[in-house]
């Protein structure tokens, strides 16, 4: 079995592949950039994270930029936790 991704190894992994926490979320289009610090807290990332991050540096190790691949994708965008509420309620 595979242990699971440490945020201190995502964070080395992001920088491998010449990003920064909040470009990579940029690229991921997630609604809430800052929200994956909140995995430091937890030690651990989601897997689908760990994979994504790997994947992006295998590309950059093969000559490939992640910006160029990842960026014109449309994405739907997902709402984050708490979105679509108005502080009224």
């Amino acid at each position: 079995m595979v242990e699971r991704m440490t945020y201190d190894e995502f964070k080395r992994n992001v920088r491998a592949a010449g990003l920064s926490i909040v470009e990579f979320a940029a690229l991921m289009q997630m609604p809430h950039r800052q929200a994956i610090t909140n995995y430091s807290k937890v030690g651990f990332v989601p897997d689908h994270m760990a994979i994504i991050v790997r994947l992006m540096v295998a590309l950059v190790d093969s000559g490939g930029d992640p910006r160029a691949v990842l960026g014109d994708i449309e994405m739907k965008r997902k709402k984050g936790r708490g979105d679509g509420f108005s502080k009224s309620e």
